[in-house]
């Protein structure tokens, strides 16, 4: 109820939302994973990365949220949202846990598997 009180009757669309749009859609930084001999290759892909960082990021938002957001949300981007989560999902779900662990859950992972050895060791 506060949450659709506050997106119905505080959120603006602002200077701010709307640089931060541009970048994202236009510019978007290099991500500080990729070294910086990517950058060739991160020029010519970043107009789709960035497109695909607004769609799931625009696209998990409540529609109200949305259409604040200096971007045309169209069919096209819902069905393109609901694609690309699906696709995500899968992948996480394919890829080795090293991979997609956070590193809270990799520790935490590591610690069960360390205290399962030590206590196959003393119960010997």
């Amino acid at each position: 109820m506060h949450y659709e009180h506050t997106v119905r009757g505080s959120l603006m669309r602002t200077p701010t939302l709307e640089i931060a749009t541009e970048i994202l859609l236009h510019r978007a930084p290099r991500p500080p994973f990729l070294p910086t001999a990517a950058d060739p290759v991160w020029k010519l892909i970043r107009p789709a990365a960035g497109h695909l960082a607004a769609v799931l990021g625009f696209g998990i938002m409540h529609p109200e949220v949305r259409a604040i957001v200096p971007m045309t949300w169209t069919a096209y981007h819902q069905v393109g949202a609901r694609a690309s989560i699906l696709l995500l999902r899968w992948i996480f779900r394919v890829m080795p846990t090293a991979a997609t662990d956070t590193p809270l859950a990799r520790n935490r992972r590591q610690y069960r598997h360390l205290i399962g050895r030590y206590r196959r060791q003393t119960s010997a």
